[in-house]
């Protein structure tokens, strides 16, 4: 029996209930969460012998090896043979016993052909995917992570769509698998990736008026999607080469999936989210590994976004860096030459074409137009607050003491008086300023935090003096 602090001690280490995760079957049964229009959709398909075969690539580093079994036994039971034409595991430097001649043990017990590579020191999430990118001989690279299941149907719409269009980079729906009783829930189909001001991505609800016309026509049509999550998609072998693979000067990981996300656009490709493809995940409150001792997780994030902004972004890398002034310092740091060159060679499209063509309900300003800064009132030396309410809440406004630093609930970005919004909150929430005339006959107007572009019932940000 194991004591309490053994219990706390495992669950601690990885970040979900090991205890429940040890206790369900590797090869367990999950439910076909799949809308019912994807049956029609799925029999629609090419037939299997028509679609492009695959390796599947997971990389793990300390995983537990009952979420990293599990995701290899779903990957085989729920996909057809034919098209897994083998399953890459790339091991990043573990140090657990039984991620040793116990895996391997297992490993050889499978109907699927298997390749274990071993890093000889960390190397991290990129460059361990870089390894087995390098070994794969399928016509499609299938990026996974250690902690997923995979559903019925899962794996054909990706090979389908990627034959269909081969720049291509689609992804599954994530559903989401309980960090500590491991039940399996549905994922929201409604939603696609953005990223914030922090340059951390984000999922946002697809415009009303785009779901509107897809549950009209099409509920099982692809959703366009400005970034993808990451952890989970389909690429051409062929395309992914073409495009630079990974950033291999990009260190452990963090950024590479925006990264790759603005090359694929602005090189020609297409990120698209399947709505008939589904995957759970297992997501954790927090990363449970560590980095490598020299190195901090800060400086290493900071550094692989530097390089992101200072290749793909243009002139709207400023905006990151006032936000983030440790990433402009490592500037000085970095050569980024070749992926310049890379991106000159490719003959991609400008930061701008992206936000006016793939996100073009973003809530960036009009490049350098802009001025980011706190609204402080003179008299008192108190500034303006948009407080986080509770969830589903909308934010406060109130005014308090002006922060010495950085303070995304204090800073506001005033665009230039070409464009709709004139004021909004740096949070991940597109909330704007706007004033709402009182239902009295002293002709006030009351200043609120609305959603931005929701201004028909007031005066938008820029009526206020």
């Amino acid at each position: 029996m194991l004591e309490e602090k053994d219990v706390f001690r495992k669950v601690l280490f990885l970040q979900f209930n090991l205890l429940a995760s040890d206790s369900i079957a590797i090869n367990r049964t999950l439910p076909d969460i799949r809308r019912i229009q994807c049956r029609a959709y799925a029999e629609k398909l090419p037939p299997i012998n028509k679609l492009p075969d695959t390796s599947i690539i997971i990389v793990f580093h300390n995983e537990a090896f009952s979420t990293l079994a599990r995701t290899i036994t779903s990957v085989i039971n729920r996909s057809p043979h034919s098209l897994l034409r083998e399953i890459i595991l790339v091991d990043d430097f573990s140090n657990r016993k039984f991620l040793g001649a116990e895996l391997e043990l297992f490993l050889q017990t499978l109907p699927i052909r298997i390749k274990l590579i071993r890093a000889k020191e960390r190397v991290g999430l990129i460059r361990a995917r870089l390894m087995g990118a390098q070994e794969a001989v399928g016509n499609v690279l299938t990026f996974l992570d250690s902690h997923c299941e995979c559903t019925r149907g899962w794996l054909e719409p990706l090979l389908a769509r990627i034959r269909e269009e081969r720049k291509a980079v689609v992804c599954p729906i994530i559903d989401v698998i309980n960090d500590q009783t491991f039940a399996y829930q549905k994922g929201i189909e409604l939603f696609r990736g953005g990223f914030n001001w922090n340059m951390q991505f984000r999922w946002y609800a697809v415009p009303s008026d785009m779901a509107k016309q897809r549950h009209q026509k099409d509920p099982t049509a692809a959703i366009v999607s400005p970034t993808m999550a990451g952890g989970l998609f389909s690429i051409d072998k062929q395309f992914f080469q073409e495009l630079g693979a990974y950033d291999p000067d990009m260190d452990i990981w963090g950024g590479e999936n925006l990264e790759m996300s603005f090359r694929v656009w602005q090189c020609g490709g297409v990120i698209e989210i399947l709505p008939c493809s589904h995957v759970g995940h297992v997501f954790r409150h927090a990363s449970p590994h560590d980095f490598p001792k020299e190195k901090s997780s800060g400086k290493i994030l900071n550094s692989n976004l530097a390089r992101v902004s200072e290749v793909w972004m243009d002139q709207w890398r400023h905006f990151f860096y006032k936000i983030s002034p440790q990433a402009s310092a490592l500037i000085p740091s970095l050569d980024v030459s070749e992926r310049i060159e890379l991106r000159k060679k490719l003959n991609c499209k400008n930061f701008n074409w992206y936000l006016q063509n793939v996100w073009k309900d973003n809530f960036l300003p009009n490049g350098r137009s802009a001025l980011i800064g706190r609204f402080r009132h003179l008299s008192s030396n108190s500034c303006l607050y948009g407080r986080p309410s509770n969830p589903g809440k909308r934010h406060r406004l109130t005014m308090g003491t002006c922060s010495l630093g950085f303070d995304i609930w204090q800073f506001w970005v005033v665009s230039s008086s070409k464009e709709s919004e004139g004021v909004r909150l740096m949070s991940d929430e597109h909330q704007c300023l706007s004033a709402a005339k009182e239902q009295t006959d002293n002709n006030i107007w009351r200043i609120q935090l609305r959603e931005c572009g929701g201004h028909s019932k007031g005066r938008n940000d820029k009526g206020l003096g």
